[in-house]
């Protein structure tokens, strides 16, 4: 988990990594002179203004509405070939998350409270919104990681139970 860990383990490798805001992956780009591309979690993202929804209802209620339509359209995108998932994302999801943001640069959102929850909630997505909206131009991207960590952690949590 050191911050030149995945600089250092992805050496040979070109192309786009889909984590969490983790430090090491956030400016990877940069670190790698743009081999190597970031596509930010969703999940994250939404789960964040989510549990902001009880300092700022409407707005982080508005937020998580809108990504539950884009996890729909995702689902009806698993069945499509990335031809046509790309055509879906580019015709459904990319204007949803126009509206997104549009919110996140709202006079609400900017009146938040750096530090409140909703502020460092809305905060984050506008400082990832490129990583966050990676995946809708490319159809290989997924728009979240989630079966990804769940599989390390089955992995990860199997350790204690086979050593010896």
């Amino acid at each position: 988990r050191a911050r030149a860990g995945p600089d250092e383990f992805l050496q040979s490798f070109r192309g786009t990594i889909c984590g969490d805001c983790y430090s090491g992956y956030v400016n990877i780009e940069d670190v790698t002179d743009g081999r190597i591309a970031f596509s930010a979690c969703n999940t994250h993202a939404r789960r964040y203004v989510f549990n902001a929804r009880e300092q700022h209802a409407e707005l982080s209620s508005e937020i998580v509405a809108l990504y539950g339509i884009l996890y729909d359209i995702e689902e009806r995108g698993r069945r499509l070939n990335s031809v046509e998932r790309l055509h879906l994302r580019r015709h459904e999801s990319v204007p949803l998350m126009k509206r997104i943001e549009f919110l996140i640069h709202s006079p609400a959102a900017l009146k938040l409270l750096p530090k409140s929850k909703p502020g460092q909630a809305i905060g984050e997505m506008r400082n990832k919104w490129d990583a966050l909206k990676r995946c809708f131009s490319d159809a290989q991207l997924p728009i979240e990681h989630n079966q990804a960590v769940h599989s390390l952690r089955r992995l990860a949590g199997g350790g204690q139970k086979w050593s010896c």
